[in-house]
């Protein structure tokens, strides 16, 4: 592989205990924000199975050296038909997601 001048030679993941890291990609995960729903989605769904969905998400740190954040996340079964901002019957959770830098492969 050759480096490209205008690429890092860095990969950036996202982390959050008991999930698979996801890869920022700069389309659909271009920040910790992105990823953070994403993990929060994923949580929904363990636990309220395909019903399972984000009612509300909220960045309530932001370190400055953004090595990690945390987020106070509404998760349950959606209540009617839509998506998130829906009213739903479930429960407050926190997830911190971290970010992480690995040399590529």
């Amino acid at each position: 592989m050759t480096n490209h001048p205008n690429r890092s030679n860095h990969r950036r993941y996202y982390v959050c205990t008991g999930y698979r890291p996801i890869r920022h990609n700069g389309d659909t995960v271009r920040s910790i924000d992105d990823a953070a729903r994403i993990f929060a989605g994923r949580l929904a769904r363990e636990k309220y199975g395909s019903a399972g969905r984000v009612a509300s998400i909220r960045q309530d740190t932001s370190p400055r050296n953004l090595r990690y954040a945390n987020y106070e996340v509404y998760i349950g079964r959606s209540a009617g038909v839509g998506g998130e901002g829906q009213k739903a019957s479930g429960r407050q959770i926190w997830l911190v997601v971290g970010v992480r830098n690995d040399q590529p492969d």
